[in-house]
């Protein structure tokens, strides 16, 4: 190998001149001649591999800058789309409360699946619905009402009322 610095590639003029004094001086001409010219070859290669590499670095970063960007968009849309969803169903809730004139916190339901906050949304209904209605109270439980409205009794009532015999 030569004392340069394996970073760096040779042009091709210093190939040349390699091949050249290579075969002055060497026996196997073409053996070390072909040897050399592959090297070189190589040398060069991987210097352009590594100013590649330094352009695939960079154009990642760059890619990955977009993606960022691409990805904070997305966010912020979906963000949007949940947004609207609470607000539509708002707007739902508000329009059937009032149509039925009932409350909006009464048609949400419970705030969660916590006892204190079921039994504060039963005292919301309780208080909504108003007290408690009384039972029907049936005046004469157990007689029979004086006149039976099957039979002739009401006939009779009406006939007299009218003056009609």
């Amino acid at each position: 190998m030569s004392d340069k610095d394996t970073t760096e590639a040779p042009t091709d003029v210093e190939v040349e001149a390699s091949v050249e004094t290579d075969q002055q001086t060497a026996g196997e001409v073409d053996w070390i001649r072909e040897a050399r010219k592959w090297e070189n070859l190589a040398k060069k290669n991987l210097a352009e591999a590594r100013a590649n590499a330094e352009a695939a670095k960079k154009l990642a970063e760059i890619e990955d800058s977009s993606k960022s960007e691409v990805e904070k968009a997305q966010k912020r849309l979906e963000e949007a789309e949940q947004r609207a969803k609470e607000l539509e169903f708002q707007v739902n809730r508000a329009t059937v409360a009032n149509s039925y004139k009932v409350p909006m916190d009464l048609l949400a339901g419970p705030k969660s699946s916590s006892p204190e906050d079921i039994e504060e949304y039963a005292q919301l209904l309780i208080d909504f619905k108003g007290e408690k209605e009384p039972n029907p109270v049936v005046s004469a439980e157990g007689k029979t009402p004086p006149m039976a409205l099957n039979g002739s009794g009401i006939e009779d009532a009406l006939r007299n009322a009218l003056g009609v015999r």
